[in-house]
Order: C-alpha cells, then sequence, then structure tokens
C-alpha cells in the first residue's frame, strides 16, 4: 500500500515539473517574438501617418523643382527662337539701292511700283529709291550715297550711255554688285548683269504690223507722224531706230519724226500743229510715249480728227501701261507694243543668283508682248520668226 502511494506521489511530481517546464519554453518565444518587433520598430520609428507625410512632402518639393525648371527651359526656349528669328531678319534683310532714270512714262511707274512689291520689307528687303528726273549729274551723287551707306547691291537704270566708269570702280571696290536695267552702258562692262527688252525688235514689230495690216485693209501709201517721249533716251532711240528701219524698209513717208517735243510744248501742241498742218493727210499716229495718249486724244478730238473706231486714222503706241491697254480695249488704239513689265521679278532672281555664287545670264533679255482686238491682229514676221499677238482681255496683270 505505501508502495503504490508513493509511486503516485512521484508521478503527480513529474507532471507537475512536466507543466511548469511547458510554460516556461512557451514564454520565451512570446518573449522573442516580442524582442523582434522592437528590433524591427527601432529600425523605422516613424509611424504611418508621419511616413505618409514625409512622403507627399518630398512629392510637393519634387513637383515644385519641376515646374520651375520646366518654366527655365520654355524661357530659354522661346529666347532662343527670338534670336534665330532676330538673325534671320538680319540675314534676310537685303538693302537694295533703286537708282530710277525718271518717272516720264507710265511704264515706269508701272515698274517702280512692281519694284516697291517684290523689294519690300516682308520680303526681306530694304529697298532705298531714287529718282534721278533724267539728271546725270543727280545720278552720280545717288550713286555716291548709296555706296557711302553700303548697301548690298545697286540696280540702276542709267540716264546716259556712258560717263559711269569711275562710280562702278567705286562699287567694284567696295563689293557692291550693280545690275543695269532697262538702259545700257556702253563704254564699260563693270556690272553684273543687264536685264531689259530688245527695243529695236519693238520698233521693227511694229513696223511690220503696221505693213501687213495696212495690205489687208488695202492702203498702198501710208502716211505717218509720230510724237516723240518727252525725254531723249537710248530705249526710245533703239524703238524708233526699228521702226523707222522697216518703214524705209516699204517705203511709208514719216512726215514728222522729231527727236523729242522741244522746250515749253506739251504732246497736245505738237498733236495740234500736225492736225492744222496735214489736217486730213495723216495715216498713222505713232505715239512712244503711252503717257500722252489722253493729252493726244483730246487734241485730235478738238480738231475733229477720226481715229481708231471712230476714222481711219491708226494710232500705235509704245509701253503697254494700263491706260493704253484699256484704249485698246476701247477701240481707240489700234495696236500696243509692249515693254515687258516684269523686270523686278528677274532682278530679284538675278540678285539671289548673285548672292548664293549661282550661274546668271550677263544679258537678259526679256519677252514683250503685241496687243491688239481680234479684228486688228494680223500675221506677221521678224527675221523669219511669226509674231503672235494678244487681246488685251487676256492679260491678266
Amino acid at each position: 500500500m505505501k508502495k503504490r502511494i508513493c509511486l503516485l506521489t512521484l508521478f503527480l511530481l513529474l507532471s507537475v515539473l512536466a507543466a511548469c517546464s511547458f510554460k516556461k519554453s512557451d514564454l520565451t518565444e512570446t518573449d522573442q517574438a516580442a524582442g523582434n518587433e522592437t528590433d524591427e520598430a527601432s529600425e523605422n520609428p516613424e509611424d504611418p501617418e508621419a511616413l505618409s507625410k514625409e512622403i507627399e512632402s518630398k512629392k510637393e518639393e519634387q513637383t515644385t523643382e519641376l515646374i520651375e525648371e520646366s518654366a527655365e527651359v520654355k524661357q530659354k526656349a522661346e529666347d532662343k527662337v527670338e534670336a534665330e528669328r532676330d538673325a534671320i531678319r538680319k540675314e534676310k534683310l537685303i538693302d537694295i539701292g533703286l537708282i530710277q532714270r525718271d518717272h516720264s512714262s507710265d511704264w515706269i511707274l508701272e515698274i517702280n511700283e512692281s519694284f516697291n512689291e517684290i523689294f519690300s520689307e516682308e520680303n526681306g528687303y530694304d529697298l532705298n529709291f531714287i529718282d534721278c528726273e533724267n539728271n546725270y549729274e543727280k545720278q552720280l551723287a545717288a550713286l555716291d550715297s548709296v555706296i557711302d551707306e553700303n548697301v548690298d547691291c545697286i540696280v540702276l537704270n542709267p540716264v546716259e550711255e556712258e560717263g559711269y566708269t569711275e562710280i562702278l570702280e567705286r562699287c567694284e571696290a567696295a563689293g557692291i554688285p550693280v545690275v543695269l536695267i532697262d538702259n545700257k552702258i556702253s563704254d564699260c562692262d563693270l556690272y553684273k548683269a543687264w536685264i531689259g527688252s530688245d527695243r529695236t525688235k519693238t520698233g521693227r514689230a511694229a513696223g511690220e504690223w503696221l505693213k501687213a495690216y495696212a495690205d489687208r485693209e488695202g492702203k498702198e501709201e501710208i502716211k505717218i507722224v509720230e510724237i516723240p517721249n518727252e525725254i531723249h533716251f537710248t530705249g526710245m532711240r533703239e524703238i524708233k531706230n526699228g521702226f523707222t528701219e522697216i518703214a524705209d524698209k516699204y517705203k511709208m513717208s514719216i512726215l514728222e519724226q522729231p527727236e523729242e517735243i522741244g522746250e515749253g510744248a506739251s504732246a497736245k501742241d505738237l498733236m495740234e500743229s500736225y492736225c492744222s498742218k496735214y489736217k486730213d493727210e495723216i495715216d498713222v499716229l505713232v505715239c512712244y510715249n503711252d503717257a500722252v495718249l489722253n493729252d493726244i486724244i483730246d487734241a485730235m478730238d478738238e480738231k475733229g480728227l477720226g481715229y481708231g473706231d471712230k476714222g481711219d486714222l491708226i494710232i500705235i503706241s509704245f509701253g503697254a501701261s494700263k491706260n493704253a491697254l484699256r484704249m485698246v480695249t476701247e477701240g481707240i488704239v489700234t495696236a500696243e507694243f509692249g515693254i515687258n513689265k516684269d523686270i523686278a521679278d528677274r532682278v530679284e532672281k538675278t540678285i539671289i543668283n548673285i548672292f548664293e555664287g549661282k550661274s546668271y545670264l550677263f544679258e537678259n533679255y526679256l519677252k514683250d508682248t503685241w496687243y491688239a482686238l481680234d479684228e486688228n491682229m494680223v500675221s506677221f514676221e521678224i527675221e523669219g520668226e511669226t509674231q503672235k499677238m494678244m487681246n488685251p482681255s487676256d492679260w491678266k496683270k
């Protein structure tokens, strides 16, 4: 009995010891886990709310920096673009000195208008226009002034055929290219190019047309009077020479062929004198300047002389101004022989080729056009080449 009691006591004692051992082990694991959590907390001491605030703050700082950087980059880009624009403007703005002979004809006035349109600031040019009023000394002074201004190019319509060697040498020494228009210079070639019309051919065309038209109308004898330009210049003389050559070839009779109108006189005065002197003998009136057509018409109206579709007198004029083409359309002028007005456009192309080192023609002959109503058109030739005429209604300029 005592033996059983001892064994039971021993069993209970062992059970208690085992239970105590289990609780101690369990407690140790819990404590270790708590210790790990404490270590992790010590490595990341901020709580989630504080951490979130810090992240938001950093985002705001970065956003501000990006905005400031973007604005700075944008401003730099804008400054660069503006600087490039200024450079482009400066590079494109070419100084042109246009030294014009005078303003004596509608043709020249229309040429000047086209220069102002093409050589505008909008197109990259600064045009310095000087009207020399057909004065040689004034033209030399004008050339001196644009050389002193160091223009990029000079466009010159010479008053005289000679006397420009010294001034063109100045241009060459200054590195300023010179382009001649309309009239030529005969005593030197110190210019880059000449652009204009074959005026002699234009005169011949008028003569050949007149012969063909007279033959069609059955006119065997042709009596002619002429009204010269108020200012005598090379181009007019070339036209006159071309027309006279053909008139002589077909034995036409030129009753009056003055070199100039005369001091103190006008085209109207001259036409009135022709009407009084020759009355109905005049078959053809040749006018070398469109600008005086209105005065001539007034004189004939006052003298009761029929012309165009109102009579037998034939009117031939040169220049193809807008007013003259209107008169062709209205049946006043029978035939108009135009001087090409595309000079400004050809000048610009030539100047660009000069500056870019490209090839260009030393002599540029522009194609002229002959105008008449359909009923007044006839077939004629110049040097074996058939000439075409145009109705003014087809003129689109």
